[in-house]
């Protein structure tokens, strides 16, 4: 049996700015993750900005066996 097909993508809600450590975490933990963003155009005085952020804000999708470990 393939080891993909008991992985599964499960959202994680994040703790307030805290997305490039938790990326980091799980990098080094060899943990597959995926955190959709988009850009967004803003206006600063009088200058556009495009800007990315997170398409669901405060969440993370990780891919994992939630059977097999102590996720908290």
């Amino acid at each position: 049996m393939s080891k993909n097909k008991t992985l599964k993508w499960v959202a994680a809600q994040l703790r307030p700015n805290m997305l490039s450590k938790t990326e980091i975490n799980l990098y080094r933990q060899s943990i597959e993750f995926f955190a959709p963003k988009r850009y967004e155009t803003v206006r600063c005085g009088k200058i556009f900005k495009k800007i990315q952020k997170l398409l669901f804000p405060g969440y993370i999708f990780i891919r994992l066996d939630p059977d097999s470990l102590d996720v908290r």
